[in-house]
């Protein structure tokens, strides 16, 4: 465990904010605004409240943790794939158990924020631009129609069209459950 170094959005240089997490300081600011990162202060507090899910007697634990560390953290790890021990020892310092706890908070709020535009509801917004989309999904498949393999033969890509479903985007790991066609067994459609 390291000494906690308080990060903050204003101690961010450019080229620190840009190489943490991959945005500028204005971009930073503006993105904090956006998620709503403060609103889910308590009236009066300046320190967020993360419940751990564990009590001590009849009490519920929780870490105080700055907002503004929080959504860094969670953009830190969002950008560059580090561990949470890594971001932990080189950028924020402190306890490792509280942002195992803090991370996955500000993924929910944000997931919730904005479940109108990242979830179904957002995906029926464009319905009717499915067809499009799959064209250019095809065009750009289709974009190197041949390829050398190992053997030094070349073959002929076929494209999207010889799939028997359309497709029209990709999976993003979101936590909506779908249904991946051709995902189980060899044979079991």
């Amino acid at each position: 465990m390291t000494a906690p170094k308080n990060l903050r959005i204003d101690r961010l240089s450019d080229p620190e904010a840009i190489q943490l997490t991959r945005f500028t300081y204005a971009q930073l600011r503006d993105l904090y605004r956006y998620f709503g990162i403060a609103t889910l202060l308590d009236p009066g507090e300046t320190l967020l409240r993360i419940t751990t899910g564990h009590l001590v007697g009849n009490t519920a634990c929780c870490y105080p943790i700055h907002p503004e560390e929080a959504f860094l953290f969670t953009m830190i790890k969002i950008a560059t794939g580090m561990t949470n021990q890594f971001v932990v020892d080189n950028y924020i310092g402190g306890d490792y158990a509280r942002w195992s706890h803090a991370y996955p908070f500000i993924l929910r709020h944000i997931d919730a924020r904005f479940d109108t535009v990242i979830g179904f509801r957002g995906l029926a917004r464009v319905v009717d631009r499915f067809p499009e989309f799959n064209e250019a999904i095809e065009r750009y498949v289709r974009t190197e129609r041949l390829r050398e393999t190992m053997d030094g033969d070349f073959v002929l890509i076929p494209g999207l069209r010889f799939l028997p479903w359309d497709i029209f985007g990709f999976i993003d790991c979101s936590n909506y459950q779908s249904c991946t066609p051709f995902s189980g067994p060899r044979g079991d459609y």
